[in-house]
């Protein structure tokens, strides 16, 4: 560990709020006309979107991952519209 390095534990005290419905639009707009797969869906998790939406148009995309590990380089999927 790096004797320099800080970090701060917090709790994240954000209510959920609604995402952008136009972008929203658009978003299912781009998804039709390339004809990639969607769902909408609600997400209980805390995401940096909470906080954005309160000053700016906001949406999330869930990218499913190839092979299930969101959080492996191998499982990295590019998408270009």
């Amino acid at each position: 560990m790096d004797p320099g390095l800080v970090a701060t534990v917090g709790r994240m005290d954000v209510k959920p709020v609604a995402m952008d419905l136009e972008m929203n639009r658009l978003v299912r707009k781009i998804a039709e006309e390339k004809i990639i797969p969607y769902q909408d869906m609600v997400s209980g998790a805390g995401h940096d979107a909470q906080v954005f939406s309160s000053f700016c148009p906001t949406c999330l995309l869930f990218v499913t991952s190839k092979g299930g590990s969101a959080i492996h380089l191998r499982s990295l999927r590019v998408l270009r519209i």
